[in-house]
C-alpha cells in the first residue's frame, strides 16, 4: 500500500491557500498588537509629562506661600493607598525614617488642594508638615 501524504494531489492548493492566508493573518494581528502596545505607551508618557508640568507649578505656588517648607517627593517613599477624598488620595509613606501619611491632590482640584494648604500651614502642629 501507498502511504498518503497531505501534499497529494489537491490538498496542496488548500495548503497554500491556507498559508498564503493565516500567516499574513497572524502577522497583520500581532502587528497591530505591538502597534496598540506602543501608541499607549507614549500617551502615558505623554500624561506623565502633562503630570509632572502641573506639579511643578503646583510646586511653585506652594514655595511662595507664607511659612511652607517644600518637601521634594523623591525625598519621599510611598506605599499603599489609606484612604481618597475630593481633592487627592492619602498614602501611607516614609520620609527621613518616619512614617507619614501623603496626600497627593487630584489634578482637577490642584486649586482646592492650594487652599487647604493654605489652611493647614496656619495650624502650627510638629505632625503636619
Amino acid at each position: 500500500m501507498k502511504a498518503v501524504s497531505a501534499l497529494d494531489g489537491g490538498n496542496v492548493a488548500a495548503w497554500v491557500i491556507a498559508v498564503a492566508v493565516v500567516i499574513p493573518s497572524v502577522v497583520l494581528i500581532v502587528a497591530f498588537f505591538i502597534g496598540v502596545y506602543f501608541y499607549r505607551r507614549h500617551l502615558l508618557k505623554r500624561q506623565a509629562k502633562k503630570l509632572d508640568d502641573a506639579n511643578i507649578q503646583m510646586a511653585q505656588s506652594i514655595m511662595n506661600l507664607p511659612g511652607s517648607a517644600f518637601i521634594p517627593y523623591q525625598s519621599m517613599v510611598i506605599h499603599e493607598i489609606i484612604g481618597e477624598g475630593s481633592y487627592g488620595s492619602v498614602y501611607r509613606g516614609e520620609w527621613q525614617g518616619s512614617s507619614v501619611a501623603l496626600k497627593i491632590p487630584k489634578k482637577s482640584v490642584s486649586g482646592q488642594f492650594l487652599e487647604e494648604l493654605r489652611m493647614m500651614l496656619t495650624i502650627k502642629c510638629v505632625l503636619i508638615l
